[in-house]
């Protein structure tokens, strides 16, 4: 697997500085400095597993919108799988009733995407969910969607109709990367049980109330 250059590693304390946007042909378009480009190129060819744990947080802080185009996506796509995998890893240290005396959250934001960008994201470790297991999600955790989007890292994404397939109505995709504890009531659910009660011997642990 490929290794992050020494340069580069020195360049993560200065990623956001000012400096010239890159002028590769390839990168057209951008407003990062080259070696924020060199950056997330490093990121996207390495094992997530031996990234550097120290370069994680400039990474997670990029704008996109900075980037050449050929990079957006597959930026977006790793950051969700990165924070993903942070918060199945803090998931272990958390109390196992998360929200006990809170009152449900019922409203937040859901991200817009591109059909592109949740292909990747199936690449990456995240499995696509129906509507009916998330709705299983939330009876098993007793967990609102919003609830389970900020303890159990579901995606909820919406893609704008393709009007040059002449789509009129947005698509919801919900995801959720196999890492994630809650993964296992979703495996044993397709499997064709539900789990009783006992949804912690299923290797789950967590709910929200």
């Amino acid at each position: 697997m490929r290794r992050f250059p020494p340069f580069l590693l020195c360049a993560l304390l200065s990623v956001g500085a000012s400096a010239a946007p890159s002028a590769d042909a390839k990168d057209a378009g951008a407003t990062a400095d080259k070696d924020t480009v060199e950056l997330v190129d490093s990121f996207l060819k390495a094992d997530t597993a031996k990234i550097p744990a120290g370069a994680i947080p400039v990474f997670m802080k990029i704008d996109p919108e900075t980037l050449p185009e050929r990079q957006r996506i597959p930026y977006e796509a790793k950051k969700a799988e990165l924070q993903a995998l942070r918060m199945a890893a803090e998931s272990k240290r958390k109390p196992p009733i998360r929200m006990a005396g809170k009152e449900p959250v019922e409203n937040c934001p859901r991200e817009k995407g591109t059909k592109k960008l949740i292909d990747t994201l199936m690449g990456m470790g995240f499995g696509q969910l129906d509507p009916q297991e998330v709705l299983f999600l939330e009876k098993k955790t007793r967990c609102t969607e919003c609830e389970l989007i900020d303890e159990f890292g579901l995606k909820v994404t919406i893609v704008p109709p393709d009007k040059k397939k002449k789509e009129k109505y947005p698509m919801r995709y919900y995801l959720m990367h196999q890492n994630s504890p809650a993964w296992a009531l979703i495996a044993a659910y397709r499997k064709g049980s539900e789990g009783g009660t006992n949804f912690f011997g299923v290797g789950f642990f967590g709910a929200c109330r």
